[in-house]
């Protein structure tokens, strides 16, 4: 074991995050339910948060289009910067097990106006992609029952978004132990679905012919002859793929042993997520060829699994949306109201949101909250314009791409104390996370460019500029033209120094345990 690398004291709360003590029914230092959650809850609360059935559904006809048949080597390069990134938030929930995460981590190294402000974004994603998800998981539900006219009703939608989200809603502010649950039979759903998808789709062909079928190369998963503003564009797309993982680190405090499963989780979550994304891919592309997705971009699973399963067997992809995008509300709702708590323990947001109700053990009034807020949101959408609604989905990748970015920076400056006492140092908390934060912001920058113009938003724009943009890059502006009245009202929190590790008041790393 390394003497050279940081890491907390088993049991101890570097950063304040830490449980009282080992014990069942025990408390974290913000009131949660601490040792509640294992590993494979971990796991499956960033996977679910992440919905990789919808990610392909929506995502991957575009992705085509894009890049033609590279579209499995795209997902892995799109891959690259995530796991870099992921790097930062692995060393992190190591040393500092905080509910608040990336929120907590950057008001550490960055200090507290980039800390708010980055508070403030993932408080905006989670309202920006929140109604939207619920809107799909509504039309997956009716699909799925085969009440295709509700489908398509503005109306029965939107009642629909509001039932699933006062149910997530409530789930969420009645315990960590409910909403895991949950999860799992939702994740378990979604992915035995997409594996059973991608097996069908990879090896009937084997034995059939089916039209456009084009024969599985291992070229496609790699990125020969491919122009640079093509991955470039690829890269817009395949951030959404990826949004999510990081939920993993929401629990952390509420996690069995929060120094060291919630950081290895972390990690899991991309790997388990790269490899779906490429079986999927590769299968549904290999099945009738890669025009075929372009051809049927707004709903690539469900094109392709109406023949490779028929029916009924092609409703399990149905299914598998429906089961991840209302994964997704859950895992958001569970991060949104962890966020929160963390803002409001650090005192950077009203206190009403840092309440943990003792019964529960969740804040149970920031998610009802919370809840309310999003459900109002859907309605105010559908109001304004159905189709902005499906604007919400890029809008979240921007918002994400530069709250990753800023979370991988903080990293290197937080323990920039350790980069050179060794080389594993160095590259995980040094080098990993700045390229993978300069590439999720030079993606953010381009996206910005991209969505600039009303053509490449569904609902159009106002004022000659894309409704993207808007939302995206609107919601990351937001954040810093807040940050004064954020100040008049929460200045003890606006107080506070950048640190880095170890810093005051932190315990010493033990000289026989390493961050690895």
């Amino acid at each position: 074991m390394s003497s050279d690398t940081p890491v907390a004291p088993s049991g101890g709360t570097a950063g304040g995050g830490g449980t009282r003590s080992g014990g069942t029914g025990e408390l974290t230092a913000k009131g949660l339910a601490a040792n509640s959650v294992s590993l494979l809850g971990t796991v499956t609360m960033g996977v679910g948060t992440s919905g990789p059935a919808y990610s392909l559904a929506a995502s991957l006809g575009v992705m085509a289009l894009v890049v033609g048949v590279k579209a499995p080597a795209m997902l892995i390069i799109s891959f690259i910067p995530i796991i870099l990134v992921a790097t930062a938030f692995y060393s992190f929930a190591r040393v500092d097990p905080d509910c608040g995460q990336a929120f907590s981590w950057t008001t550490r190294g960055l200090g507290p106006f980039m800390g708010w402000i980055l508070g403030f974004w993932g408080i905006a994603m989670v309202l920006v992609i929140a109604p939207n998800i619920a809107n799909v998981a509504t039309t997956y539900f009716y699909l799925l029952f085969g009440l295709d006219s509700a489908a398509a009703s503005n109306l029965w939608l939107t009642l629909g978004s509001v039932v699933l989200l006062v149910i997530v809603t409530a789930l969420v502010a009645l315990g960590i132990q409910l909403s895991v649950r949950a999860q799992y039979i939702l994740m378990a759903l979604e992915v035995g679905s997409l594996i059973v998808f991608a097996a069908v789709t990879l090896i009937k062909p084997l034995f059939t012919d089916p039209a456009g079928h084009e024969p599985l190369s291992i070229s496609w998963f790699w990125p020969s002859n491919m122009s640079w503003s093509g991955i470039v564009d690829g890269l817009l797309i395949g951030v959404f793929f990826y949004t999510g993982w990081d939920v993993a680190t929401s629990v952390s405090e509420e996690s069995k042993d929060s120094h060291r499963l919630p950081a290895i989780g972390t990690v899991l979550c991309t790997v388990v997520l790269v490899l779906l994304f490429t079986l999927c891919a590769a299968g549904a592309q290999s099945y009738h060829g890669s025009q075929f997705l372009v051809d049927n971009m707004g709903d690539v699973l469900s094109a392709v699994s109406a023949d490779a399963l028929g029916s009924p067997w092609d409703k399990i992809v149905v299914l598998a949306v429906f089961t991840g995008t209302t994964g997704v509300a859950l895992g958001m709702m569970v991060y949104l109201t962890r966020w929160t708590l963390s803002m409001a323990s650090h005192r950077g947001f009203p206190s009403i949101f840092g309440q943990v109700n003792p019964k529960y053990r969740t804040p149970f009034w920031g998610s009802i909250i919370f809840g309310g807020v999003v459900i109002v949101i859907r309605i105010i959408l559908a109001l304004i314009s159905e189709n902005l609604v499906y604007d919400l989905v890029p809008s979240l990748a921007l918002v994400s791409a530069i709250e990753y970015a800023f979370a991988a920076f903080a990293c290197v400056v937080y323990f920039r104390k350790w980069l050179g006492k060794s080389l594993r140092n160095l590259l995980l908390m040094g080098v990993f996370p700045l390229v993978g934060g300069a590439i999720l912001l030079y993606v953010y920058i381009k996206s910005a460019i991209t969505y600039w113009d009303p053509a490449n938003s569904y609902s159009g724009g106002w004022l000659g500029v894309g409704s993207i943009f808007w939302l995206g890059i609107g919601a990351t502006v937001l954040g810093v033209i807040l940050v004064p009245l954020a100040w008049a009202f929460k200045r003890d929190f606006f107080t506070r120094k950048p640190e880095s590790w170890p810093g005051e008041g932190q315990p010493i790393p033990y000289q026989d345990e390493t961050v690895l």
